[in-house]
């Protein structure tokens, strides 16, 4: 049942007990007050018979309500039955008496105002027993008061006047004031309730937690007697005379003395004679309210034996006197000759331990010296381990172990840094092909068994050994990749291949600066080549020119040509001319491309070449393409040729705006570029230093990697016949060499094209 369901049963049953309590007085004060009220009005009431039949009922209502409560008292519950009900019972009996008081007001009519006072006050008063005697129930008090008091405030009304009004008002709040003093009885009354209850359930608490207390106190104090008499130890209490008032059975059985001998036994009687000054001397201490330590004596058997005890002692006051003691105590005869076993024993180990010690201090000597030899080995093997690993952590090269799983079981600084890693100690234990072939191959070293392109897995698992071929990859821990050259051999212990140690390096640098000197190379292959050519060609032009220029000075020494036919030979003269001086064009650009033609290098300031030559650009490329320039703004001087520099941009950007035919972005960037280590781009290597770097980059067609390898080889070109030579970029790399400069490209198919050129400084 709910707390709230269970606390409203219970105020319910109080407010039924309380009503039982107060049926005899309600009864008896009723019957009295009607009987007085019935003789007062008897000679003045005209209507004799109506009070009569108000007599009989507030005698019978009275009289129901006593028998009603003798008949439940007789049934020997001795309460009421507690519920709503009885209450509900009540507030009818309430309702009614209350209806048959407040019928007095019909009689006020007939009296005088003295007799109409006194009804009133009778009125008056019932509503105010009611008021105390119904309170805790302020349905039924209500039920009475309302119902008393409400006609005699209407017979007031009804008369009319100052005066009744004002009764009638007073009727009104003297109503209302006790309803309030009977919200007031019943808020004490539910206090008193659960004060009660309150009450009772500690009241309940305290007797249960007395009867726990007492019952865990007999259970320990049999539980103490169990101990006390079946612990192994003596236990005796002494009074102040000096003798026994409690001994425990162990002391009985020890002392040979039985219950009856106690009555009778002085502590002095088993105490050996030997032993008595030493005991007075104790109690003397305890009695002076000293603390004594342990205590060793001799007792005496009732058949004379000695027992040689240890134990404590403690004393008992009463106030300041010495009223007894209490001793527990040990026999320690067996402890005794124990010790005296140990002491002869002691002596014969002291004896040995003398024998062998100089045993000992032979064996100690030699094992010392094995110790310190083996100590300086192990000394020695560190020294050789740290120094092996610092010249390891020392090289360049990259050098890991790995055992026949491939994990790796060494490496050093370099192998750790060149894998892109802080510290060598992460590679312990990692799968090394995972590591170094993990992003190009996708998959882990549980895998080696089904790659047969990995050599350095066939070393650890064959025993073969194996190197590096051309353009072979590892790839750092950022997923970028490098080109590598490796030895791998294997570890053989005992015949057996135990794992494989792999020796590494980048070769990224040497493979650029392979790849700039063979273009290098080439291109002055096809320069020498080309100069040869052109030098020729060139003396061959010449000749023609010559000739052509005598033809057309002679033609006016020939008087029998006609002019037709004079004018037909001037013309073809001038377009064999042009087409001459198309090729002496070409041959300088073949001259200087073979660095047979005058190179003139100055320290160039290259911003006015740069402001010169924006507008041409500008022009040249249309406007369909964008062209964004990032210029430095104190550019670092070069030393160039001006024209040179200007034609180089010049032929880039040509090469930029053929790359995009639907229009694009055309990038120019200038700035100074000071390097302070070697760059390796795919296909340049920059040594350390000051540039001015230019860079041209477009969002172009872009380049394969086989245009890549050719596109600085004269008469290459990707365009259509008659609409490129192909020189262009061979006249740019020509400059780029003459000018001690770098130049690299990237680009890919579908994603444009940069070129960056670094043109050392002149800073000093």
């Amino acid at each position: 049942m709910p707390q709230a369901a269970t606390e409203k049963a219970e105020i319910e049953r109080q407010q039924v007990a309380f009503l039982s309590r107060m049926t005899n007085v309600n009864a008896g004060a009723t019957i009295a007050i009607a009987l007085f009220s019935a003789i007062l009005l008897w000679q003045f009431v005209p209507q004799i018979g109506w009070l009569c039949v108000w007599l009989a009922y507030s005698l019978l209502l009275s009289s129901m309500l006593f028998l009603r409560q003798r008949r439940i008292e007789g049934s020997g519950v001795g309460s009421p039955n507690p519920g709503r009900r009885a209450l509900n019972h009540a507030f009818f009996w309430a309702l009614s008496a209350g209806i048959g008081w407040g019928s007095l007001a019909l009689f006020m009519p007939s009296l005088n105002p003295t007799q109409q006072l006194a009804v009133t006050i009778v009125i008056c008063a019932m509503a105010s027993g009611a008021a105390s005697t119904l309170g805790p129930i302020p349905r039924v008090a209500a039920a009475f008061i309302i119902t008393t008091l409400a006609p005699i405030i209407i017979f007031f009304l009804l008369q009319g006047g100052v005066t009744f009004f004002a009764l009638a008002g007073m009727g009104a709040v003297f109503a209302l004031t006790l309803l309030g003093v009977t919200r007031v009885i019943y808020g004490i009354f539910i206090e008193s309730v659960f004060n009660r209850r309150q009450n009772a359930v500690l009241l309940h608490q305290i007797k249960r937690e007395r009867e726990q207390a007492a019952a865990d106190l007999s259970q320990s104090e049999a539980r103490f007697r169990d101990l006390v008499e079946n612990v192994g130890d003596m236990i005796q209490s002494v009074d102040a005379e000096g003798r026994y008032d409690f001994v425990n059975k162990a002391w009985l059985e020890m002392m040979g003395y039985g219950p009856e001998d106690i009555v009778n036994l002085s502590f002095v009687d088993t105490i050996h004679p030997d032993e008595h000054a030493h005991c007075r001397a104790i109690f003397e201490r305890l009695a002076q309210h000293e603390q004594v330590g342990p205590v060793h004596t001799t007792f005496l058997t009732k058949d004379g034996r000695s027992i040689p005890v240890e134990g404590s002692v403690s004393a008992l006051f009463e106030g300041e006197k010495l009223a007894g003691t209490r001793g527990i105590f040990r026999d320690v005869t067996l402890r005794r000759q124990s010790d005296q076993r140990a002491a002869r024993n002691r002596a014969a180990l002291q004896e040995a331990v003398a024998r062998a010690t100089v045993d000992l201090a032979t064996a100690n000597e030699d094992l010392q010296r094995e110790i310190a030899e083996r100590r300086q080995a192990e000394i020695v093997a560190r020294e050789s381990q740290a120094q092996l690993r610092l010249i390891l952590d020392s090289t360049a090269e990259g050098i890991y172990g790995v055992d026949r799983d491939g994990r790796c079981v060494f490496a050093n600084l370099a192998c750790a840094q060149l894998l892109g890693f802080d510290d060598a100690v992460e590679l312990l234990g990692a799968d090394m092909h995972a590591i170094a072939h993990g992003a190009r191959h996708g998959r882990g070293m549980n895998d080696h068994r089904e790659e047969p392109d990995c050599k350095i897995c066939a070393v650890h698992l064959s025993g073969s050994a194996t190197r590096s071929s051309d353009d072979e990859f590892f790839t750092r821990e950022d997923g970028s990749e490098f080109v590598v050259e490796y030895l791998a051999n294997p570890i053989l212990g005992n015949g057996k291949v135990d794992g494989a140690v792999v020796t590494f390096f980048d070769a990224t640098r040497r493979h650029a600066v392979e790849e700039q000197l063979r273009q290098s190379q080439k291109m002055q292959a096809i320069g020498q080549l080309t100069g040869g050519i052109a030098h020729d060609f060139n003396n061959l032009l010449s000749v023609i020119t010559g000739n052509i220029d005598l033809l057309t000075s002679c033609l006016n020494d020939i008087p029998s040509l006609s002019a037709k036919t004079r004018d037909e030979i001037e013309r073809r003269a001038m377009a064999a001319g042009r087409a001459a001086d198309r090729g002496a064009e070409l041959t300088a650009r073949l001259l200087s491309f073979s660095r047979r033609e005058a190179h003139r290098p100055a320290i160039l300031d290259v911003t006015e070449p740069i402001a010169h030559i924006a507008d041409i650009l500008r022009h040249t490329i249309g406007s369909e393409i964008q062209l964004e320039m990032q210029i430095e703004d104190a550019p670092w001087p070069v030393f160039a040729d001006a024209t040179d520099f200007e034609n180089v941009l010049l032929n880039l950007a040509i090469n930029a705006r053929d790359a995009m035919p639907h229009g694009g972005n055309l990038t120019l960037k200038l700035d100074n570029y000071n390097l302070a280590v070697p760059f390796v781009g795919s296909r340049v290597w920059v040594p350390p230093g000051n540039y001015l770097r230019i860079s041209l980059s477009d969002t172009g067609i872009g380049m394969s990697k086989d245009v890549l390898q050719r596109v600085f080889e004269p008469f290459f070109t990707t365009k259509e016949a008659g609409k490129g030579t192909g020189l262009g970029m061979a006249m740019v790399f020509g400059f780029v060499e003459q000018s001690k400069g770098y130049i690299g490209i990237e680009s890919a198919v579908g994603k444009g094209a940069e070129i960056t050129i670094y043109l050392p400084a002149v800073t000093d």
